[in-house]
């Protein structure tokens, strides 16, 4: 599967969307040992993850299964989850297959 933060501001028209929640975090390790198990506890399936540090800050990003229970469960832990769309892509894996796909955005 291939998530393709930002390609939605384009015209791809038929492409399956998603959503993501993107949380600010504290640049500290063992931040998501804390965010994964929060989810977990509530049956919350994380489908696709990525997180980054930037400007002193952590940031981290899901893609879950249960969009609302998962602001809930971010909320509580003092998190303002902000939703972003994204394309959902299912892709070979092979060398090339994401130049190939990324042809059809143009």
């Amino acid at each position: 599967m291939c998530l393709l933060w930002g390609a939605c501001r384009r015209q791809a028209t038929g492409m399956p969307r998603a959503k993501a929640l993107k949380v600010n975090v504290e640049d500290r390790p063992g931040i998501l040992g804390e965010i994964a198990p929060a989810l977990g506890s509530k049956s919350i399936n994380v489908r696709a993850i990525h997180a980054y540090a930037e400007q002193g800050r952590g940031v981290v990003c899901v893609v879950v299964d249960k969009r609302a229970a998962a602001n809930k469960v971010l909320a509580s832990r003092g998190l303002q989850p902000q939703e972003e769309d994204l394309l959902e892509v299912q892709m070979i894996d092979k060398p090339g297959a994401l130049g190939e796909f990324s042809a059809t955005l143009a």
